[in-house]
């Protein structure tokens, strides 16, 4: 239909009138998971995986930590895999990330100490969710605000 654009969700579909010199550019989503919500950065350490990361000033990657002040806005997301010390590793800070060995309950997932992924919210130093599990191997990834504790 010239002039306007149909929209479908959820089964709904829905035409939006457009002015004729409207140029409008649509894309798809992405499969779950895709490389979308990553983003490379150089482990300034050697780095395990499935860890929060934060980012330095240098660029590089380093663990994040809740018992640590200041690493709350540093928060980038979580390694994919492990890295060595100035090696590239991809860090996922959006979308689902799987791992066969996990055992999540249905929930929030918040960034431990020393990066370690945890479902006990910390009691100490800063609380910042890191995503939500919907399974026992998967979590899908969306950094959070963190809030500083006491």
């Amino acid at each position: 239909m010239a002039g306007s654009i149909a929209i479908t969700t959820n089964s709904t579909a829905k035409v939006i009138p457009t002015a004729p010199s409207v140029s409008v550019q649509l894309t798809t989503k992405g499969a779950r998971g895709d490389a979308g919500g990553i983003t490379r950065r150089i482990a300034n350490v050697a780095l395990g995986g499935h860890r929060v990361v934060k980012g330095l000033a240098s660029g590089n990657a380093a663990y994040a930590s809740s018992d640590v002040s200041g690493d709350n806005a540093l928060i980038l997301g979580i390694t994919e895999h492990a890295a060595d010390a100035d090696a590239e590793v991809s860090v996922r800070y959006q979308g689902d990330m799987e791992e066969g060995s996990w055992n999540w309950s249905p929930g929030p997932v918040f960034c431990g100490v020393n990066g370690v992924l945890t479902q006990t919210p910390p009691s100490t130093g800063f609380v910042c969710q890191v995503g939500v599990s919907d399974k026992p191997t998967r979590i899908n990834v969306n950094i959070g605000p963190a809030l500083v504790l006491g």
